[in-house]
């Protein structure tokens, strides 16, 4: 994929592969291909579609009901959502040439009332299906309103049209659509598809375009592979943009050719460091003997920016003219080109480099370690290994980079678990990363390391067991479940009840429900977390006993996770509780009020009128959770509160809502019988919000302004001292 530069293809590829990865998805189901509402088309040649699109007709298609033949378009069929259809698809798409049924079942997904997915599918499929049926489908929807199904269909056509006539002419007829989004899409198509007519089409679009369009379009010229392209490409690089002189050079690049290779040349040597790297790989990329050279010279220039991008676009290069130049910058003292160097031996997996690799792990700088390290893991072999061995042996800055690698390599487990379980009985700062490597380990004698060090007291148990629950397997958990009951202190108890919980195994849940009634509220607190992930009715009836611990952190952690189970009975608890006026009552409002907005509306009233400042204060915080209606009317009879501060914070709720109404309440609030507080507090709203309607009341608003807001206020209007 070109750098900055995304195809549509690229998108399609992604969301196909999304839905086949999350498959199978409940709902949204499709109308399936043989079913009396599907639309049906017989076998057609090229022709309609498109052309009818540009002439302002539609194409029509047949009614002939198509025979279940196959069992792959029978399983099109049976399809029940996105994800399965795509998968059936693309099997059918294999077999689907030359069958005029299957080529039309396939072809019936690509019209509008499928889910868009599906349309993509559908498409992605039929661009493997060569024949004038799947071509006439494909340009029946290069006139869609949906951007991804069309420009879909432009590059399905595009792709096939080097040795596909009707694709070709499909695809270049909307390359003169009167459409301007379809038009450039389909240049951009052409262009990727090395299509040679497309070339001169490109190159008018570009005078015309500027921004993402014109890269994407100089991307797509250079893609045609048309060397008379080459000035107009150049042209480019005079832009201010670096993204846009980048795509330039890269296209450069794909076209190759003398010209081209003289223009990346120039770069290389006198362009900005961003110029130099995107010349470099543009050189590279061209396969020119000529470009080789001038990269293997520019190793050796006395511009370090010009140096180093020849070096990392030679990196994917062959040769043993490449490999003399990399064996000489291994020898650099800048860390960036041993880096560039080491990483062309791991590309080309060259075991000869091993022994000199090894050696620059004691003489190299050491910011190129980490590299070297990487590439000896890459090169694999029992030297490599040994190399790598020998340096998380070692204890130094690069001994947990070995270590990770060394764990990762063919025949170095075993070495990794010795090294990690000294490093990681020894304690200090290094044992977190030994763990880690050990919690990779499936082996006992690893995990039993892990659960040696969490029953301790070291700084490190609480990772021990964070370690074991990632393990999952069921003696980490019977490990955790005994420093549940038996940790020598009650944080690490709650730590082990965190790791424990984190396992989501419902055997545990009897043993959290037991915490949770704990002496020691921070164990409490762990225990009714845990509760909350683990769900249940046992969870909840845990969660309601804890909703009224006298540790108010258990009491509103207890509280918060009722309003996450999402069950009528928690939500009815909380109303109790929200209802009762105690301790749990406002934290109870405002869980309620995220997690039912509708039942925490119907109780604010209620509230607003009997309930405790604080219970009212609750209210006020909550209501941009409730119902915009019920917000408003809440918010503005708060206005009148008795208490100051509860206005005041009705005053900043309103200013948050936003909207006329808003404004008008808090314009009628300076007005009225409110305290002074009160009355400055929405004044101050009001020049903060700069709205039309304090403008038009700007007098009225000033004199109600505070002094910190008058000094910052940059509100003008009109000088009305009353309200209309």
């Amino acid at each position: 994929m070109r750098q900055g530069v995304w195809k549509v293809s690229t998108f399609v590829a992604l969301a196909v592969a999304g839905f086949l990865a999350l498959r199978p998805l409940g709902g949204h189901e499709a109308t399936a291909p043989g079913s009396p509402n599907a639309p049906h088309h017989a076998a057609r040649s090229g022709g309609g579609g498109l052309f009818a699109w540009l002439g302002g007709g539609s194409s029509s298609s047949s009614d002939a009901t198509p025979a279940r033949t196959g069992t792959h378009l029978q399983q099109l069929r049976d399809a029940r959502n996105p994800g399965e259809q795509c998968e059936a698809l693309r099997v059918l798409a294999l077999e689907a040439t030359g069958d005029e049924e299957a080529t039309d079942a396939i072809g019936d997904l690509t019209t509008q009332g499928n889910p868009r997915t599906t349309r993509l599918c559908a498409i992605s499929a039929l661009e493997k299906v060569r024949s004038g049926a799947s071509d006439s489908y494909l340009s029946d929807v290069v006139g869609d309103s949906d951007k991804w199904v069309r420009n879909s269909a432009l590059h399905a056509l595009a792709s096939r049209a080097a040795d596909d006539p009707d694709a070709r002419s499909a695809a270049l007829a909307a390359a003169h659509a009167p459409d301007e989004e379809t038009r450039l899409e389909a240049l951009i198509a052409l262009g990727d598809a090395h299509l040679p007519e497309a070339s001169s089409l490109l190159q008018d679009a570009i005078a015309h375009e500027t921004g993402d369009r014109r890269e994407r379009l100089i991307a797509a010229l250079g893609e045609t592979h048309d060397a008379a392209a080459v000035s107009t490409i150049s042209a480019m690089l005079a832009d201010g943009s670096s993204q846009t002189r980048s795509v330039a050079l890269e296209a450069l690049g794909s076209i190759g050719g003398d010209a081209a290779v003289k223009v990346l040349e120039d770069k290389l040597a006198n362009g900005s460091r961003e110029d130099a790297i995107a010349a470099a790989r543009a050189l590279a990329k061209t396969g020119d003997p000529g470009a080789k050279q001038t990269l293997i010279d520019a190793t050796s220039s006395g511009h370090p920016a010009e140096r180093l991008a020849a070096l990392q676009a030679l990196v994917q290069v062959d040769g043993d003219d490449v490999k003399k130049t990399m064996h000489a910058g291994l020898s650099s003292s800048d860390p960036r080109v041993v880096s560039a160097a080491a990483s062309w031996y791991g590309a080309h997996a060259d075991p000869s480099a091993v022994p000199e690799l090894t050696a620059l792990l004691q003489s190299a700088p050491a910011q190129a370690h980490a590299q070297i390290v990487s590439v000896l893991a890459g090169i694999g072999g029992d030297q490599a290994r040994e190399a790598i061995a020998a340096t998380a042996r070692a204890g130094g800055s690069d001994a947990m980079t070995a270590l990770s690698s060394l764990s990762n390599m063919s025949g170095g487990r075993d070495e990794a678990r010795r090294i990690a379980l000294g490093i990681a009985k020894g304690g200090g700062s290094r044992a977190s990363n030994a763990l880690a490597v050990l919690g990779q380990d499936s082996s006992a004698e690893a995990r039993e390391a892990i659960a040696s060090i969490a029953r301790g007291t070291g700084e490190n148990a609480g990772e021990a067991m964070r370690v074991l629950a990632e393990r999952g397997d069921s003696e980490s958990v019977r490990a955790l479940t005994d420093l549940v009951r038996g940790a020598k202190t009650p944080e690490l108890r709650s730590e082990a009840i965190s790791a424990l919980a984190s396992t989501s195994d419902p055997k545990t849940t009897p043993l959290l429900i037991a915490a949770a009634s704990d002496k020691d509220p921070s164990v409490r607190r762990a225990a009714v977390a845990g509760l909350v992930r683990a769900g249940g009715d046992g969870a909840e009836r845990a969660l309601v006993t804890a909703s009224s611990d006298s540790d108010g952190g258990t009491r509103e952690s207890a509280i918060r996770g009722l309003a996450q189970l999402h069950t009528q009975s928690a939500t009815a608890e909380l109303e109790r509780i929200a209802g009762g006026g105690g301790d749990g009552a406002p934290s109870a409002f405002r869980a309620l009020a995220t997690s039912s907005p509708d039942r925490a509306a119907a109780l604010a009233d209620r509230t607003m009128t009997s309930g405790s400042a604080d219970m009212r204060q609750a209210v006020i915080s909550s209501a941009s959770s409730l119902p915009a209606a019920d917000a408003q009317r809440i918010l503005s009879s708060a206005l009148h509160d008795g208490d100051p501060d509860v206005a005041t914070s009705a005053v900043s709720g309103l200013a948050d809502l936003g909207g006329a109404s808003a404004q008008q309440s808090l314009l009628d609030l300076l007005t009225s019988d409110a305290s002074d507080a009160v009355k400055h507090a929405a004044a101050d709203a009001l020049a903060r919000s700069g709205s039309d309607m304090a403008q038009q009341h700007q007098g009225l608003v000033d004199r109600w302004k505070s002094d910190d807001s008058a000094k910052d206020s940059d509100v003008h209007g009109d000088d009305d001292e009353d309200l209309d």
